[in-house]
């Protein structure tokens, strides 16, 4: 069925490029850049980052539930919020394109062309920020935060490591780098001093605070 389909839109493509018709085939074009976003696009990026993605940033989606249809069924999770945003602008900015492409196509059909132009930018730039944001946000839920062992995982997510438990910690000291919070700790079982902790538990004391040491790429992290 979707080959056919695929001849179809191929087929009407060259009809209208024969006829010269470019304010039509970019409408066309953006129903077919829809159509190829919820067959596999979202569902290519969703499987991609749901694993790390935090949970408490997901949401049930209110509006255009049909475009998360295939997504439900893929985690126990909800859809993450940047996705559901911009899908959302998404359909309202073709919603609102489609209009005024109608309300020219009787006063000046030239800027018919124009319109289609700039909501096909707007689209592709939208969902490529939007991807950005989701991949980096999945990645530093896993890694916590970027470096030379862990970089090649933002581009190249495949074999990606877990987390590895050291074991319960002591807080030797604390100190802060921006909006990060480090410390020294010593690891209870061995003895074993570890520098740059990164303190990811909330309401930590020095001297007085533990918790259990992991580490992932050179990274090592109190939770």
């Amino acid at each position: 069925m979707q080959g056919v389909l695929l001849v179809i839109e191929i087929l009407f493509i060259m009809f209208l490029l024969a006829k010269q018709a470019i304010s039509i085939l970019l409408w066309f074009m953006s129903i077919i850049m829809f159509q190829m976003s919820f067959e596999t696009g979202n569902e290519r990026i969703y499987l991609e980052i749901i694993e790390d993605y935090p949970i408490q940033d997901c949401v049930k989606p209110k509006r255009f539930k049909f475009i998360y249809k295939k997504l439900n069924k893929l985690s126990y999770k909800d859809i993450p919020k940047e996705m559901y945003y911009c899908e959302t602008i998404k359909v309202y900015g073709f919603i609102l394109y489609s209009l005024l492409s109608f309300i020219m196509f009787f006063m000046n059909k030239q800027v018919i062309g124009v319109f289609g132009g700039i909501y096909i930018v707007f689209y592709a730039v939208l969902s490529l920020l939007t991807a950005g944001i989701l991949k980096r946000k999945s990645f530093i839920a896993r890694y916590k935060e970027v470096n030379r062992h862990n970089v090649k995982y933002l581009f190249w997510p495949e074999n990606e490591p877990y987390p590895k438990m050291i074991g319960k910690c002591q807080i030797e000291k604390m100190y802060r780098q921006g909006k990060k919070v480090f410390a020294t700790v010593k690891v209870l079982e061995t003895g074993e001093v570890k520098n740059r902790v990164l303190i990811l538990k909330k309401n930590v004391q020095e001297n007085h605070g533990d918790g259990i040491l992991y580490e992932i790429c050179q990274v090592y992290y109190i939770i």
